[in-house]
């Protein structure tokens, strides 16, 4: 857990937690995630379906600038956006980077390495903690917390 940054998140109303797990890949341009959820295969499908609308976005705009500099830097993001795997498939089928591995608590635990953990649902102190043991340095932990209604 060195150097571990712990970021608590709640779901704006009508956001969808798809939609935010993947403007968060995104904006932070993370690799080797794993995200902990219930339901692993259906929360993958949802995010994966919010990344390709991403990749149209940036498509478009790589598509509308004139700037020499900007469309390097578009086609940049678009080679690794397009190279990022969603998977909820067991850990023996990941690549070493570039993936975003959904999965439930268990499976989770069993995986090697990852530099970016997503918690989608309520877990024990001691079961969080032994997920955050796994984390390389320097990562990052988000906790997806239930908004009241």
């Amino acid at each position: 857990m060195q150097n571990s940054h712990i970021e608590h998140r709640t779901l704006p109303r009508g956001v969808s937690l798809s939609f935010d797990l993947a403007q968060h890949i995104f904006i932070r341009g993370v690799n080797e995630s794993v995200v902990v959820t219930d339901r692993p295969h259906d929360v993958a499908s949802a995010a994966k379906k919010q990344w390709y609308a991403l990749i149209r976005l940036v498509q478009r705009e790589r598509a509308s600038t004139l700037k020499a500099v900007r469309i390097a830097e578009l086609s940049n993001q678009m080679a690794w956006m397009q190279q990022l795997i969603f998977t909820s498939k067991a850990q023996e089928y990941l690549p070493t980077k570039n993936y975003v591995l959904f999965a439930t608590y268990n499976d989770a635990h069993r995986s090697l390495r990852y530099s970016t953990l997503y918690i989608t649902i309520p877990l024990s102190s001691k079961q969080l903690y032994s997920l955050i043991s796994l984390l390389q340095k320097d990562s990052a932990v988000i906790i997806y917390k239930s908004s009241s209604k």
